[in-house]
């Protein structure tokens, strides 16, 4: 079979099929042109799925850590040290005789326990707080030359006058705290009531001839006073601070010594004013906060 007649046998076959064309086969293309749409929808749906699935998720913050609050009771310890002096001055007839004053520098460590309440409003914290304290101020004296004789007893020149100071094993105090909180930092003032041991001072008289103690002069009294201080407190954790802070404790102690012993010519009209109790105390503490 020839070229021409090739071609021509073609154009016979396609001229046929198209007369065999029947007008409802237009419904069936329609059919498959929706087929096909609905499949290329579903085919980009499922595309635009897969590629979303694919991306990295955006994490959700975290929530916001909760506010520290100062609210609460405590309970804790601190460790320190305490000084101070004690100091006498002749007094009554002393005035226009020969009566030397003394002064007896003090100091120890002091440590003990502490519990309170904080209460919190804005910025705004105050509270109360008791303390006991054991403190280590031991006894002490002070010896001092007098070149002439006194107005009384029987001592020749020269005499020793001796100044005697009791040790003081505690003090405590019941306070009100009032601060300001930066968060977890907290800076304070305190005050309030103190009290400490009972101690018996005491003034002897000693002829150094002879070596006989001719005249005591001794006074006591209960030591109640006042206290006044501040510090800076910091919570690390949720319930536990530490804690810096200074106290000036005055126990009121300001006593007369008077003659209880004379050797020979009475003592009468001859005393000591003495001042006494005044200390101040450095210390830092640990404290437990219950609850949040």
């Amino acid at each position: 079979m020839s070229f021409k007649e090739c071609v021509a046998g073609r154009r016979q076959t396609l001229h046929s099929q198209n007369n065999n064309i029947h007008p409802n086969h237009g419904g069936s293309r329609m059919e498959k042109l929706q087929t096909r749409l609905l499949t290329t929808v579903a085919f980009v749906a499922l595309s635009s799925a897969a590629y979303a699935a694919d991306m990295p998720t955006k994490a959700l913050a975290p929530p916001p850590p909760p506010v520290f609050s100062w609210t609460g009771f405590y309970i804790g310890g601190n460790v320190g040290g305490g000084w101070g002096h004690s100091s006498e001055t002749p007094g009554g007839l002393f005035a226009a005789t020969t009566g030397f004053s003394g002064t007896i520098n003090r100091s120890g460590v002091t440590a003990g326990g502490q519990l309170g309440y904080n209460w919190q409003i804005g910025s705004s914290v105050w509270g109360f707080e008791t303390d006991f304290n054991y403190l280590h101020f031991q006894s002490q004296s002070l010896d001092i030359a007098e070149p002439a004789a006194t107005a009384f007893g029987s001592g020749l020149e020269p005499n020793v006058q001796t100044y005697n100071v009791g040790r003081e094993d505690f003090f405590g105090t019941v306070r009100a705290r009032l601060g300001y909180a930066f968060n977890r930092l907290l800076a304070y003032g305190t005050g309030g009531f103190a009290y400490g041991s009972r101690s018996t001072d005491s003034v002897t008289y000693t002829n150094s001839v002879p070596g006989v103690t001719y005249a005591v002069f001794q006074g006591s009294s209960n030591n109640v006073g006042w206290t006044a201080g501040g510090g800076l407190e910091y919570a690390f954790t949720n319930n536990w601070s530490v804690r810096a802070e200074y106290l000036y404790v005055d126990l009121n102690s300001n006593r007369t010594l008077v003659p209880v012993s004379v050797i020979g010519t009475p003592a009468t009209g001859f005393s000591f004013s003495e001042s006494t109790g005044r200390f101040n105390v450095a210390r830092v503490g640990l404290d437990y906060k219950f609850g949040f």
